[in-house]
């Protein structure tokens, strides 16, 4: 009879600890961080941002890979009371869901809720949510890196949104800059997009005299960012004018 075992112990303690590390990643990986961002200038109005950059490959893509990998085409999360922003196009060609299940949206107890998602220019799930006409295609791709698509991919889900914004790429740039002082660090453009949106949803809140919770995600780290969305240089090359948008950020921001 031949026998041929391939087997060894440095092999199996290597499998072990890949699993043990998998599962404590699962384990840890659905309680990212809410990190508050005063707003002085609307009190009553708590933002929050879901950091995303602490996955260990810093960015949200690290849900997609998992879910990925357990078969999933959704991304769960969490999202708490009153507002929700997220980003258009980015988890599997649809809009992320930072929720178990988007109608779990509605069932937030006595909390009105209400999905907001923004969208960068160049991409399809705007103008397609707008008109309810899932064939819209665009003839140019989305500069924010991560997000917008050049047509509505079938997992964009348009029944559980509630509005959808419009944000310049310009303004997206401005909103991740104007972020660095406040955080300390520097996060990515599409984190941005979200802040842009967010920012005028509790404007509008403030305004109408309403107090509420809103909460965005703060996506990746912005320090693969530098010769892009740090550079001027890169900024003017692609014809994007931040300061249109600065002077409202500074007020929005207090």
């Amino acid at each position: 009879m031949d026998d041929l075992d391939r087997s060894s112990r440095a092999a199996r303690d290597w499998l072990d600890e890949a699993i043990r590390r998998v599962e404590a990643d699962a384990n840890r990986s659905a309680d990212t961080h809410l990190v508050p961002l005063r707003l002085t200038r609307f009190p009553g109005i708590d933002l929050y941002l879901k950091d995303e950059s602490t996955h260990p490959t810093g960015s949200l893509k690290h849900r997609l890979a998992r879910a990925h990998r357990a078969g999933r085409r959704r991304v769960p999360s969490r999202r708490r009371s009153h507002h929700g922003v997220c980003r258009g196009g980015e988890i599997g060609g649809g809009n992320w869901r930072a929720l178990p299940r988007p109608v779990h949206l509605r069932r937030t107890g006595h909390h009105d809720t209400f999905l907001a998602v923004v969208d960068p220019e160049n991409s399809a799930f705007f103008p397609g949510w707008r008109d309810c006409d899932d064939a819209v295609t665009m003839s140019t791709g989305s500069r924010i890196e991560g997000i917008g698509r050049p047509r509505v991919e079938p997992s964009f889900i348009g029944g559980v949104v509630d509005r959808m914004i419009a944000v310049p790429d310009a303004a997206s740039v401005a909103a991740a800059r104007a972020l660095e002082p406040v955080l300390g660090r520097r996060v990515g453009a599409s984190t941005g997009t979200n802040l842009w949106g967010a920012l005028h949803i509790a404007r509008e809140l403030h305004a109408a005299g309403r107090d509420a919770s809103i909460v965005t995600l703060l996506c990746d780290g912005g320090e693969c960012y530098a010769h892009t969305y740090f550079d001027d240089g890169w900024l003017a090359e692609h014809g994007l004018d931040l300061e249109p948008y600065r002077e409202q950020l500074r007020t929005l921001l207090g």
